[in-house]
């Protein structure tokens, strides 16, 4: 009877390991099954991040691209400035005359405009290469320095022309 009683008991002893371990086949079964699927999703998202990274590279090289078409374009216009800059400097010059007529005689006024000539020329080649890199802001922006050493200049110049300013300082 002892011999019945201890095998009922190693047998439900073994009973009660095994049901465990018969409960655990399934959920390695989903435990792999769940790596399985994030290997996968870690898969698609290596692929998609190659993906994007190739898409970066190629936007990069055509806005490369674009920025070299666009200084190509802006060198252009150089070119052609300066095959009639002769013709502009004597129509330039025509215009001040008669503007300023006596006040060209003083050296004061004379420093001021080529001071205005030097950054008006600057500012327009600003603006020449905004816009051929499309640069709204820059642009603008340029537009109203502009603006003002147009203002500057002319107060300036009246000044001179009254006698009331001293020396311009480049």
């Amino acid at each position: 009877m002892r011999k019945i009683l201890r095998c009922l008991l190693v047998l439900a002893t073994l009973a009660t390991y095994t049901v465990p371990a018969q409960a655990q086949i399934p959920s390695l079964k989903s435990a792999k099954k769940k790596a399985e699927e994030a290997k996968k999703a870690a898969e698609e998202a290596k692929k998609k991040a190659e993906e994007e990274a190739k898409k970066k590279a190629e936007d990069a090289k055509k806005a490369a691209e674009e920025q070299k078409a666009a200084e190509a374009k802006a060198v252009g216009p150089i070119d052609a400035l300066r095959k009639d800059r002769p013709d502009r400097r004597k129509q330039s010059a025509d215009r001040l005359r008669r503007r300023w007529g006596s006040a060209l005689a003083q050296e004061k006024a004379v420093a001021e405009l080529k001071l205005h000539a030097r950054r008006v020329a600057l500012l327009q080649r600003i603006r020449a290469t905004a816009e051929a890199r499309k640069d709204k802001q820059t642009v603008e922006l340029v537009d109203e320095l502009l603006t003002k050493e147009d203002e500057r200049d002319s107060a300036v110049m009246n000044s001179l022309r009254e006698g009331a300013l001293p020396p311009v300082t480049p």
